[in-house]
């Protein structure tokens, strides 16, 4: 939770960027699901992976119906578990503000 707090705060501060779901972490536990406006979150999955070896999944998650119904094409989705660590998280965050300047 401590994880997907600090995350969710940074997120925030990024306008390029929204959040799917409840904005309370504590409502999401281990999950957040996201999007860049403008960007395809495959491409988002690719060069976290490739620039700072981050992994998340992208795409409709199974619930395409959902995303059609609301106009998104697809999300980013990061799971966070017991063995992440903060330093990640930060990793993660200082990744994704480079990915939004490329836009």
């Amino acid at each position: 939770l401590e994880l997907n707090k600090f995350i969710t705060k940074e997120i925030s501060k990024i306008p390029s960027v929204r959040i799917i779901g409840p904005f309370d972490p504590a409502l999401r536990g281990g999950i957040i699901s996201f999007y860049i406006k403008g960007m395809d979150s495959h491409q988002i999955a690719l060069i976290l992976d490739e620039i700072s070896n981050v992994m998340i999944r992208s795409g409709q998650h199974c619930v395409h119906s959902w995303f059609n119904h609301r106009q998104i094409k697809n999300s980013a989705r990061v799971s966070l578990y017991f063995y992440n660590t903060m330093e990640e998280a930060e990793i993660f965050i200082a990744t994704l503000n480079k990915i939004v300047k490329l836009l």
